[in-house]
Protein backbone atom coordinates (compact mmCIF):
# COMPACT_ATOMS: atom_id res chain seq x y z
CA UNK A 1 0.00 0.00 0.00
CA UNK A 2 1.26 3.45 -0.88
CA UNK A 3 0.88 6.27 1.62
CA UNK A 4 1.50 9.86 0.57
CA UNK A 5 3.28 12.27 2.87
CA UNK A 6 0.74 14.50 4.68
CA UNK A 7 1.55 17.58 2.59
CA UNK A 8 1.07 15.72 -0.70
CA UNK A 9 -2.12 14.08 0.57
CA UNK A 10 -3.58 17.51 1.35
CA UNK A 11 -2.53 18.75 -2.08
CA UNK A 12 -4.14 15.73 -3.77
CA UNK A 13 -7.37 16.22 -1.80
CA UNK A 14 -7.43 19.89 -2.79
CA UNK A 15 -6.95 19.03 -6.44
CA UNK A 16 -9.69 16.39 -6.30
CA UNK A 17 -12.10 18.85 -4.70
CA UNK A 18 -11.31 21.40 -7.41
CA UNK A 19 -11.82 18.75 -10.10
CA UNK A 20 -15.16 17.71 -8.55
CA UNK A 21 -16.36 21.31 -8.54
CA UNK A 22 -15.15 21.91 -12.09
CA UNK A 23 -16.75 18.73 -13.46
CA UNK A 24 -19.88 19.07 -11.29
CA UNK A 25 -19.53 15.52 -10.06
CA UNK A 26 -17.92 13.75 -7.17
CA UNK A 27 -14.91 11.54 -7.62
CA UNK A 28 -14.56 8.47 -5.46
CA UNK A 29 -11.35 6.49 -5.65
CA UNK A 30 -11.60 2.72 -5.90
CA UNK A 31 -9.56 2.42 -2.71
CA UNK A 32 -12.17 4.55 -0.93
CA UNK A 33 -14.91 2.25 -2.14
CA UNK A 34 -12.99 -0.82 -0.99
CA UNK A 35 -12.34 0.74 2.41
CA UNK A 36 -16.01 1.62 2.77
CA UNK A 37 -17.09 -1.91 1.85
CA UNK A 38 -14.61 -3.38 4.34
CA UNK A 39 -15.89 -1.03 7.03
CA UNK A 40 -19.44 -2.17 6.39
CA UNK A 41 -18.37 -5.83 6.62
CA UNK A 42 -16.55 -5.25 9.89
CA UNK A 43 -19.49 -3.34 11.34
CA UNK A 44 -21.91 -6.06 10.30
CA UNK A 45 -19.74 -8.78 11.84
CA UNK A 46 -19.32 -6.88 15.10
CA UNK A 47 -23.04 -6.16 15.35
CA UNK A 48 -24.02 -9.76 14.72
CA UNK A 49 -21.41 -11.01 17.20
CA UNK A 50 -22.74 -8.63 19.84
CA UNK A 51 -26.32 -9.77 19.31
CA UNK A 52 -25.36 -13.45 19.39
CA UNK A 53 -23.38 -13.03 22.61
CA UNK A 54 -26.35 -11.24 24.14
CA UNK A 55 -28.74 -14.01 23.11
CA UNK A 56 -26.39 -16.69 24.44
CA UNK A 57 -26.09 -14.85 27.75
CA UNK A 58 -29.84 -14.46 28.10
CA UNK A 59 -30.52 -18.13 27.37
CA UNK A 60 -27.53 -19.93 28.92
CA UNK A 61 -25.72 -17.40 31.09
CA UNK A 62 -22.38 -15.81 30.27
CA UNK A 63 -20.52 -17.76 27.57
CA UNK A 64 -17.06 -19.13 28.29
CA UNK A 65 -14.01 -17.26 27.01
CA UNK A 66 -13.58 -19.96 24.36
CA UNK A 67 -17.12 -19.43 23.04
CA UNK A 68 -16.64 -15.66 23.13
CA UNK A 69 -13.48 -16.03 21.05
CA UNK A 70 -15.17 -18.33 18.52
CA UNK A 71 -17.98 -15.81 18.16
CA UNK A 72 -15.59 -12.88 17.74
CA UNK A 73 -13.65 -14.74 15.03
CA UNK A 74 -16.68 -15.97 13.06
CA UNK A 75 -17.80 -14.29 9.84
CA UNK A 76 -21.17 -12.55 9.55
CA UNK A 77 -22.90 -15.45 7.73
CA UNK A 78 -21.82 -17.95 10.38
CA UNK A 79 -22.97 -15.61 13.15
CA UNK A 80 -26.37 -15.26 11.50
CA UNK A 81 -26.74 -19.05 11.26
CA UNK A 82 -25.71 -19.47 14.89
CA UNK A 83 -28.18 -16.77 15.98
CA UNK A 84 -31.02 -18.65 14.29
CA UNK A 85 -30.16 -21.78 16.29
CA UNK A 86 -30.63 -20.00 19.63
CA UNK A 87 -34.41 -20.47 19.48
CA UNK A 88 -34.32 -24.26 19.32
CA UNK A 89 -31.03 -25.14 21.04
CA UNK A 90 -30.90 -26.94 24.38
CA UNK A 91 -27.22 -26.20 25.00
CA UNK A 92 -24.72 -23.63 23.85
CA UNK A 93 -22.84 -26.42 22.06
CA UNK A 94 -25.92 -26.98 19.86
CA UNK A 95 -25.40 -23.45 18.55
CA UNK A 96 -21.66 -22.93 18.21
CA UNK A 97 -20.55 -26.15 16.61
Amino acid sequence: MLRLPPALELELRGELIALEEQQKMSYVMSIELMAEERGVQIGEQRGEARVLLRLLTLKFGPPSPEIQQRVSEADADTLLAWSERVLSADTIDDIVD
